[in-house]
């Protein structure tokens, strides 16, 4: 079937689908306002669009998927995305059945109201047949789905294993956001259920922006010469006109202290206005839930030398070594917030005493190290030296 891509109400490109798939490119309207990190000054690419277009479908390994689509009777979630549109809470693009009257301001989600019937096949629920849905394009391995509440677009994300401790460390990544006067963050809460805990976020995009994932932000410009990935981000992002420097300072410090191991390059990045191109702000810290020994038995709960990290670096203790302004972080401010992530913990019957207090001591001792090494000091002498002999260089 022929579509047309369509960036709001601006037409991009048409191209060809069949079974989730592009098979063409055919008439290019306007390819500056195709999505970024595709290379526009030799035409779009059907292998980068392609890779794109999947990118917007539920992945395969999200939990219970498989079930979820048998209830449906669909084969895919790349089927998914042709249901409703290909639209998303994240972005403004979609795709219009070719000589549609079909219009963007008529079916967007920002501004219409959906049915819960795929958010609710997606936890084991009924499906009554509507597929016009945000759902259909919510990406990571987690249940989640989009909710309304009070005319507001919210995001329902569940845990998982049996300790199903990702919607609690979201709480623990802001509590440590607020000590350190971290306010790039997204806010969390926690919603319950008889059985289980959810985190609920507000969406932090609206109608008129987009979030482009620190992946395509990459993808947009060429690396220069050895350059590290952490140059490469960095300096991206100074070509749009962007400094986010003390962002990813915020983000780095933050993943340090909570131990995440999965802070990859599709889960930060920078806002984009979709209206006028311009390239606004880093987006704010969101998806810290793998976390504070998040799915690791309670057994092996214990501090370490070298806790494992992502994007830039395989280790916390070197990839702190980035941020440039360490001084500014009162660390002693994190003093007790093993014992308040203990009463934290307290909420979710999935997890144990055993592992509650495993946690409470391993946070309290991970602070306590944090504030009594001084590392602050040492970090900033390290970094003032090597960019006597480079700048930039690590």
């Amino acid at each position: 079937m022929i579509y047309t891509l369509m960036n709001k109400e601006k037409a991009v490109l048409d191209l060809e689908i069949e079974d989730g798939i592009i098979l063409k490119i055919l008439d290019v309207w306007n390819p500056e306002w195709m999505p970024l990190g595709m290379n526009a000054k030799f035409g779009p690419d059907r292998k980068f669009l392609n890779h794109w277009w999947s990118g917007r479908a539920i992945p395969a390994s999200r939990s219970g998927i498989r079930d979820a689509l048998e209830h449906m009777n669909i084969d895919t979630p790349k089927e998914l995305l042709e249901k409703n549109y290909g639209l998303s809470l994240s972005d403004q693009y979609w795709i219009c059945p070719k000589n549609s009257s079909v219009k963007w301001k008529n079916i967007n989600f920002f501004q219409n109201p959906f049915t819960d019937d795929v958010g609710s096949a997606l936890f084991g629920g009924e499906f009554n047949g509507d597929f016009m849905s945000p759902n259909n394009t919510s990406d990571g391995w987690l249940k989640k789905k989009w909710t309304i509440i009070d005319g507001k677009r919210f995001l329902l994300k569940s845990g998982s294993g049996i300790a199903q401790q990702e919607p609690l460390n979201e709480i623990l990544a802001n509590m440590v956001c607020e000590r350190l006067g971290i306010s790039n963050y997204t806010k969390y809460s926690l919603y319950n259920s008889s059985r289980n805990i959810f985190s609920l976020c507000e969406n932090f995009i609206t109608e008129d922006t987009e979030l482009i994932s620190a992946s395509s932000v990459m993808r947009s410009k060429k690396k220069k010469g050895n350059a590290s990935e952490y140059q490469h981000f960095i300096e991206t992002c100074k070509e749009y006109g962007l400094d986010v420097i003390r962002d990813i300072d915020d983000m780095l410090v933050l993943d340090f202290v909570i131990c995440n191991q999965d802070r990859h390059y599709n889960n930060f990045g920078i806002i984009r206005n979709v209206n006028t191109l311009q390239i606004e702000k880093a987006a704010p810290i969101f998806d810290s839930g793998t976390s504070a020994f998040n799915g690791i038995p309670t057994i092996y709960i214990k501090n370490q030398t070298a806790n494992p990290s992502k994007p830039f670096k395989k280790y916390h203790e070197n990839q702190i070594q980035y941020v440039t302004d360490i001084e500014r972080y009162d660390f002693k401010r994190l003093k007790g917030i093993g014992e308040e992530f203990s009463e934290l913990l307290k909420k979710s019957p999935a997890i144990d005493e055993n592992r509650r207090d495993k946690l409470s001591v391993w946070l309290s001792n991970r602070t306590d190290y944090i504030i009594s090494q001084n590392f602050c000091r040492d970090n900033l002498k390290k970094i003032q030296i090597k960019r006597k002999s480079k700048k930039y260089e690590r």
